[in-house]
């Protein structure tokens, strides 16, 4: 409860003490990076697909040099290494990648793609209380995660850190989301390594999140945000409190990154001509909202959004009494979609 209490009352005091200038977000200054990404390339690849996981390893590679905080602790005995862990994050958003020069490239007798890049990156930007407090929704600060493991080699072992790691978030505040539920959420993957030798047990967790934050960005290009790496070595397994401090350091930059302003594009499917027209209004009215109508009457809106845009959403429909009138159909954390009831269905 006490490690709750701390991030809410941190919550609180960074949209507390940020500037309120007419609802907009702080810029912070960008950091500009030249990075390389590789990618296997054997000719059964296809170069677009090859290209892609390059850039994907030129974004990490970025925000890693651009934003990384780095802790090292060792624990020694009797003259004696006892114990090693070494926490690795970072948090930010690519602004632009500026392509130099990319194509196929040999290396150690081995086939890769290989783009050389300029980053442009941003740290997460400041959020606003006028923003925040605009639309008076109801929790819309409480993260919500999906864990997702990167590789199924060793699944016993590594379903159980993902339920230990689970249960540090939730203590945190932060809520673990079960795969089957239709609700915005932030994906985490999860990659986990363990090797057990004579000098004792090597643990490494890595994790990576990313999501949408501009208009327009494509699916294939979403830039990495979240990323860190945890190691850990010893005679036994670590204990509790080390899980608990992961837990604490991977919800910090949750907490952040779900206040953090990103484009949301919300739609609702083929309402009647006049119903149409009523949400058209209500979705103009958050800054830099754009709606258009479709042939169908369906409405699509996009504004960005902090904290959760369905919590958002539904207290803008119930402001105007309408929000029975429509069923969640799609729900992601930049994307939400809506089926548009006739009065007739209404209870």
């Amino acid at each position: 409860m006490a490690v709750r209490t701390l991030f809410a009352v941190a919550l609180v005091w960074a949209i507390a003490s940020a500037p309120s200038a007419r609802g907009e977000t702080a810029q912070p200054e960008p950091v500009v990076v030249d990075v390389v990404g590789l990618a296997a390339f054997p000719q059964d690849v296809p170069a677009e697909q090859a290209r892609r996981e390059a850039l994907r390893d030129a974004r990490r590679h970025a925000v890693m040099r651009a934003h990384v905080l780095l802790e090292r602790a060792a624990e020694v005995q009797d003259m004696e290494l006892r114990q090693e862990r070494v926490r690795e994050r970072s948090a930010g958003w690519i602004q632009g990648l500026e392509v130099r020069q990319a194509g196929p490239h040999m290396e150690g007798g081995r086939r890769y793609y290989r783009v050389e890049a300029r980053a442009t990156l941003r740290p997460l930007a400041t959020l606003q209380a006028a923003e925040a407090l605009a639309l008076h929704r109801p929790d819309p600060w409480a993260p919500v995660v999906a864990l997702r493991l990167a590789d199924d080699r060793e699944e016993d072992a590594a379903e159980g850190a993902l339920r230990r790691l689970g249960d540090a978030l939730e203590g945190c505040g932060v809520q673990v989301a079960a795969p089957s539920v239709p609700r915005p959420v932030l994906p985490i993957e999860i990659t986990y390594s363990r090797t057990t030798t004579d000098a004792g047990l090597s643990l490494t967790i890595e994790w990576e999140a990313s999501v949408n934050m501009e208009q327009g960005e494509p699916a294939q290009a979403r830039p990495v945000l979240l990323r860190g790496r945890w190691s850990f070595s010893g005679r036994e397994d670590p204990q509790q409190g080390w899980w608990q401090s992961l837990g604490a350091t991977m919800a910090q930059d949750v907490y952040r990154l779900w206040a953090a302003p990103r484009w949301t594009t919300v739609r609702f499917e083929r309402p009647d001509a006049e119903f149409a027209g009523h949400l058209a209004r209500v979705m103009s009215r958050p800054a830099r909202a754009r709606v258009r109508m479709e042939e169908d009457h369906t409405v699509v809106a996009s504004f960005p959004l902090t904290g959760n845009p369905l919590s958002a959403v539904q207290a803008m429909l119930e402001q105007e009494g309408i929000w029975e009138r429509v069923e969640l159909g799609e729900a992601e954390l930049t994307e939400l979609s809506f089926r548009c009831l006739p009065p007739s269905e209404v209870d």
